[in-house]
């Protein structure tokens, strides 16, 4: 596979390893010193022009109108296009601890134009102001749906896409899971996405929380005696957030092996099983699916093998960091569907890089919502507090799903979250 035909130009590209993991000395290094190494990386990607491109539905807009019809319509008759971007902001935090640049934030999320946010660290604290103007924010930039966890370190999930359905999979006492069911195109299939964030110094817990999560989707979604499980094996899902650990496999020996020496310092786990798990129930990793975009011709994946995954990169086999301590630690699953562009922003307001996915959902008329969304268009939910767990049934769309709201009016009080 060569580098031309698959990245992006060297022009908004990394075309560096992650500084820090070249220091013979990596292990010795203080926090401070490994967060200056992280920020400068970031300050030589802005420099250097690595960006993430406009969302694929903008490009097409501004392609020439002479274009062949036979070579494009055969393209937006088979897929539908969805964006996400996954972030831990860590809680409005810069990479050394000081208040974040949220207006920074803001531009940065803007310029993606995701249909998906999914948002590690909302709060760790209620920040009133901050968070009544965020969500002024992502009314303004069209989310008409966001979530967030009850837990003390929460994720929020924005969506600019109705929401069929919605829960909250408790993972642990500190963990959990978002899971929406959007509607993302009256000719393409249901997509379920979800947002977590594992247990950051316990393997064996995190592999506990994964675990937990993959059993929910076994859990029948109504009272009924219906034997539907809450996800079946078929339906497309986005599986995104901080997983909290590294994979060998995204790393040159010699990196892997200075990160290997850090965690025996540090007691931390080389493996915790969370990857082969997820690959076992058929979900794939988007750095994966870069590497061996070309390595298979089965068709397979409603025939999506064949879709070119852009990336902004140098190397297919090793992406960039998206942690302060210049290691990988936030992915982005998929299963039924296939990763169209995946892109790693240097935007240096948190210790954690933004990772932003285009996926391509396969259309299928069969398989569409039945339930009718016309009415929603202009509105919003009017949530409850986020201190009530409550239970909504609205018409055939929202049936009987347990949910943490956010306020998403002008009129809601601040501090919602």
């Amino acid at each position: 596979m060569s580098q031309s035909s698959s990245s992006s130009s060297s022009s908004s590209s990394w075309m560096f390893r992650p500084s820090v993991l070249q220091q013979p000395n990596y292990h010795l290094l203080k926090v401070d010193e490994i967060t200056d190494y992280y920020v400068r990386d970031n300050e030589r990607a802005e420099q250097e022009n690595v960006s993430i491109p406009s969302h694929p539905l903008q490009q097409q807009q501004q392609q020439p109108v002479e274009q062949s019809s036979s070579s494009s319509s055969s393209a937006s008759s088979c897929v539908v296009l969805l964006r996400t971007a996954q972030w831990n902001i860590q809680a409005w935090r810069s990479p050394h601890g000081s208040r974040a640049d949220i207006r920074g934030i803001q531009n940065t999320l803007r310029q993606t134009n995701a249909d998906v946010l999914i948002l590690n660290e909302y709060h760790w604290n209620d920040y009133n102001q901050i968070h009544a103007d965020f969500e002024r924010f992502l009314r303004f930039q069209g989310y008409r749906h966001w979530y967030c966890g009850t837990n003390s370190t929460p994720t929020l999930v924005a969506s600019k896409h109705h929401v069929l359905e919605y829960k909250e999979i408790i993972l642990s006492y500190e963990r959990s899971a978002l899971c929406l069911k959007l509607d993302v195109a009256a000719s393409s299939r249901p997509v379920w996405v979800i947002g977590t964030h594992l247990d950051h110094l316990d393997g064996s817990q995190r592999q506990l929380e994964i675990k937990r999560l993959l059993n929910s989707f076994k859990d029948q979604n109504d009272n009924h005696g219906s034997n539907n499980p809450f996800i079946s094996e078929h339906e497309p899902v986005i599986l995104a957030g901080d997983f909290n650990q590294q994979r060998q496999r995204d790393y040159t020996k010699m990196e892997w092996q200075r990160i290997v020496t850090s965690m025996a310092k540090r007691k931390a786990c080389r493996d915790d099983g969370v990857g082969n798990m997820l690959e076992s129930h058929s979900f794939r990793c988007v750095f994966d699916q870069v590497l061996l975009q070309d390595t298979s011709n089965d068709d397979d994946d409603n025939n999506n093998n064949n879709i070119q995954v852009l990336f902004n990169w140098k190397t297919a086999s090793l992406p960039p960091s998206t942690h302060w301590s210049g290691t990988t630690i936030d992915y982005s699953y998929s299963r039924n569907l296939s990763v169209q562009g995946v892109y790693i922003s240097p935007a240096g307001y948190s210790d954690h890089r933004m990772t932003v996915c285009d996926w391509s959902v396969p259309t299928d008329p069969a398989q569409a919502p039945t339930a009718t969304i016309d009415a929603w268009n202009d509105k919003y939910h009017h949530h409850m507090p986020t201190t009530t767990t409550t239970t909504i049934s609205v018409s055939t769309m929202v049936t009987a799903t347990t949910a943490t709201w956010i306020a998403d009016d002008a009129s809601s009080s601040a501090g919602s979250v």
